[in-house]
């Protein structure tokens, strides 16, 4: 059943494609939106500025705000999503699959849909961050670069992971 739940996952992806660019855009922009508060806020060269004290305090309540933000967008695109695939979910229930392999299968799509654009989202927002045209022209964006990286980007993937997988069990339970 591993196999099946994996296929169908698969070609649920490709097949519900034209559903699922919206859900893309906004996970992409909500990461990517998020990362660049996370890099920020977690940048140990923001305090050594003048008046650094209150960026930093302030990029901190503007981390929960984006980051809180991008989780409620994400959790309603996702439920866009599984509202206009309802119809279909019940048939594959009604041709036998169990709710454990519903699950089983809505997690699995959630685990490739959301891996593809965390990464787009992590990528994209990398793109940005190394873009020569600012770095030429700021000496503050030049001494912010070199310290964006790990934490923000591990923070980023666990925080949204978390979004993924619990979103179809959440879904699925509460329907019986």
């Amino acid at each position: 059943m591993f196999r099946l739940t994996t296929k169908l996952a698969c070609s649920n992806l490709i097949k519900n494609r034209k559903l699922y660019y919206p859900f893309a855009i906004a996970v992409i922009l909500a990461v990517t939106i998020a990362y660049l508060f996370d890099s920020l806020t977690f940048n140990p060269r923001i305090s050594e500025l003048r008046g650094g004290s209150s960026i930093v305090f302030t990029l901190s309540l503007g981390f929960f705000v984006v980051n809180a933000a991008g989780a409620i967008i994400v959790l309603y695109a996702n439920s866009f999503v599984m509202k206009n695939r309802s119809k279909e979910l019940g048939i594959y229930s009604m041709l036998g699959l169990e709710k454990r392999h519903l699950i089983s299968m809505i997690f699995k799509e959630l685990l490739m849909f959301g891996f593809l654009t965390i990464s787009a989202g992590v990528l994209s927002c990398a793109r940005f961050m190394d873009m020569p045209l600012y770095a030429s022209r700021t000496k503050l964006w030049e001494r912010m670069l070199p310290s964006t990286g790990v934490c923000s980007v591990l923070t980023k993937v666990a925080s949204y992971s978390v979004l993924f997988s619990d979103s179809p069990t959440i879904r699925l339970a509460s329907t019986r």
